[in-house]
């Protein structure tokens, strides 16, 4: 059978993107409030913290853009009149194409997570290594941990109603 054209991968690069681009915003909002205002309470570690996020984050944010754009082209795209695509997995040898969508966005996706995990293996070797002297505590800040489980404990309980 013949399959509508699914919005899918568009929705799920979007929102990944979306997600990501809010975390940038974040991180920026850290490292101006801390360089130019001079908020008081913000050290100059939550700015190198924020650096980092920035970096780590921003990475893989260029490659969740491009998989949101290029899906959004592929389902709004050209081919208006024609909304069908052929899947190459699960389809069937008589299922007929209009206009056949291609795996890019799965790709992308896929290369954001190994970008961010290549980030991780060069940040451990930078900072863990011993070619050099870092002294962990000034470049990270770690997490508030009861801070977390309480705050994930209430989105769940709001989430469940």
């Amino acid at each position: 059978p013949i399959q509508k054209n699914h919005v899918d991968m568009f929705a799920f690069s979007l929102s990944i993107a979306i997600a990501h681009v809010l975390m940038l915003l974040r991180s920026l909002e850290v490292m101006i409030c801390q360089r130019w205002f001079k908020t008081q309470g913000l050290y100059l570690e939550a700015y190198r913290n924020s650096r980092r996020d920035f970096i780590w984050i921003g990475i893989p944010t260029l490659f969740f853009i491009a998989a949101s754009v290029y899906a959004g082209i592929q389902h709004y795209g050209e081919n208006e009149g024609s909304s069908s695509y052929n899947r190459k997995l699960a389809a069937s040898e008589k299922t007929s194409a209009g206009s056949a969508e291609d795996d890019l966005p799965v790709y992308l996706n896929l290369g954001a997570i190994v970008a961010t995990q290549l980030l991780l293996a060069v940040l451990v070797f930078l900072v863990f290594g011993n070619f050099r002297k870092i002294d962990h505590k000034e470049w990270f800040v770690p997490m508030n941990i009861d801070y977390a489980i309480h705050r994930w404990g209430e989105w769940t309980m709001l989430l469940l109603g």
